[in-house]
C-alpha cells in the first residue's frame, strides 16, 4: 500500500484521462495482478478489468476500487506513504500517512490482497470473481463504471464498492444533482438600484423557494434531501455597478427513489415563479441515491464475513456522500459499500488509515468472495 500513495494520482481537470491515473493502474495496479499469473486488461476508458473464474458457471462477485484521489491541497508531505503512530490520532497501531489512504488507497491495496489470499490458497473457484480499478474516484459521475457495465459489458450478481467505512457496512447512500442556474435581470448604477433589478437579488429570492422545497421528506438512516449553494458568480464585474447576471450552482442532494431529472424540472418550475427576472436551468453530472436491505443476501455475506474473519459484530453506517453503488443498483446489481479508512479523516492535512484495518477489510473481502461461490 506505501508504493500506492507514493504514486500520485489526484483528481485535476483532465479527470479520468489524466496520465497519472492511468499510469497508476498500468503501471502499479496490473503489475501486482500479473504477479499472481492472472491476466488483467485495460477497457477504452482506462480501467483495470481482472477476471478469477473456474470455467463453471456459478455465482459472480464484483470488487471495485478507485484510482483518484482527492488532491494534495494544503495537505503536507502527501506522496511519502509514511508509517505513523495511530495513538494520537485515537487509533490502534500503526498507520500509514498519505492523501488518499481512507478512501482510495487502502482499499485497493486491500482487495489485491484478498485476490492474493485466494490465488495463494489455489481455492477453485465455482463462479467468477470480477475485480474493478476504476479511473474515478473523485469524479462526482458514473462514467467510468458506467463505461465498464455499458461498454465492456461487465455484470455481476452483487457488487462490494470500496471505500473508508472503517470496515462497517454501509448498504445506502444519498445521490447528488448539479443544477446550474442563470438569473438575469438589469444592470445599473448601484447609486439608482431602483432602475435596475439586482440580479444577486433574485438569486437570493429564489434559493429560499429551492430550500423550501426540499423541506419534509425523510429517509430512515439518511434524514432530509438538502439543497445547496456550491459556487456563485455575478456580472458585470465593476465598480458601483448592479449586477445584471447572477450564475449560481447547486448541489442537490437526494434520497433513495429521487430521479435527478424530475428534480431538476421541479426546479425549474420553482425558477419559473420568481417574478421580475428571467432565469435559465441547466442540469449538470449527476450520481444516483442508493439503498439496499440490511437483509440482502450480499449485505448478509458480508456481515456473516465481519463475524467470522473479524470475530466481531457488523456494524452499519449510512453515507450522505454519493458513490458508484447507486448507479450499479439502478442497473439491477446490488451493490454495498466497504471498506478500511474513515471518511472523517479524508481530504484532511492528517489522512491516514490503520494498518489492522486494511488486513481486516482484506480478510472480508477474500471471505466474502469465498462463501459467494459455496465455499466454508
Amino acid at each position: 500500500m506505501v508504493d500506492f500513495v507514493r504514486t500520485p494520482t489526484p483528481q485535476t481537470e483532465l479527470y479520468e484521462k489524466d496520465p497519472q491515473i492511468t499510469r497508476f493502474i498500468s503501471g502499479s495496479i496490473m503489475p501486482e495482478l500479473q504477479k499472481l499469473k492472472l491476466h488483467p486488461t485495460i477497457d477504452g476508458f482506462g480501467n483495470l478489468i481482472c477476471r478469477l473464474a473456474s470455467g463453471k458457471k456459478g455465482n459472480r462477485l464484483m470488487l471495485v476500487a478507485y484510482a483518484m484521489t482527492y488532491p494534495a491541497a494544503t495537505m503536507k508531505d502527501p506522496f511519502s506513504g509514511r508509517i505513523i503512530d495511530g495513538k494520537p490520532y485515537g487509533l490502534e497501531g500503526q498507520c500509514v500517512r498519505g492523501r488518499g489512504v481512507s478512501e482510495q488507497k487502502a482499499v485497493m491495496a486491500a482487495m489485491i490482497g484478498a485476490i492474493k489470499c485466494i490465488v495463494d490458497a489455489e481455492v477453485r473457484l465455482n463462479g467468477e470473481l470480477i475485480f474493478v480499478a476504476s479511473t474515478a474516484g473523485e469524479t462526482g459521475r458514473h462514467d467510468s463504471i458506467k463505461y465498464v457495465i455499458e461498454e465492456d459489458k461487465v455484470t455481476a450478481d452483487a457488487a462490494i464498492v470500496g471505500l473508508g467505512t472503517s470496515n462497517r457496512i454501509c448498504p445506502a447512500h444519498k445521490g447528488r444533482v448539479d443544477i446550474f442556474i442563470t438569473i438575469r435581470g438589469k444592470s445599473c448604477h448601484s447609486s439608482t438600484p431602483w432602475l435596475g433589478a439586482n440580479a444577486i437579488d433574485g438569486a437570493f429570492q429564489l434559493l429560499n423557494l429551492l430550500k423550501e422545497s426540499v423541506k419534509g421528506r425523510i429517509e430512515p438512516h439518511l434524514g432530509e434531501a438538502t439543497l445547496a449553494v456550491t459556487a456563485i458568480d455575478a456580472e458585470p464585474k465593476a465598480p458601483h455597478t448592479i449586477p445584471g447576471r447572477c450564475i449560481l450552482t447547486i448541489d442537490r442532494r437526494l434520497l433513495p427513489g429521487d430521479d435527478p431529472d424530475l428534480v431538476t424540472r421541479n426546479i425549474q418550475r420553482i425558477c419559473f415563479e420568481l417574478k421580475g427576472f428571467s432565469v435559465q436551468v441547466e442540469k449538470g453530472p449527476c450520481m444516483y441515491p442508493s439503498r439496499i436491505s440490511t437483509g440482502s443476501h450480499i449485505c448478509k455475506l458480508v456481515a456473516e464475513a465481519v463475524r467470522s474473519a473479524l470475530m466481531k459484530k457488523p456494524e452499519y453506517v449510512y453515507l450522505h456522500g454519493s458513490l458508484d453503488a447507486g448507479y450499479l443498483n439502478r442497473m439491477g446489481l446490488p451493490a454495498l459499500m466497504f471498506g478500511p479508512g474513515d471518511m472523517a479523516f479524508a481530504h484532511t492535512d492528517e489522512e491516514i488509515v490503520p494498518l489492522l484495518e486494511v488486513e481486516g477489510a482484506s480478510k472480508v473481502y477474500a471471505y466474502s468472495a469465498l462463501r459467494m461461490f459455496g465455499h466454508r
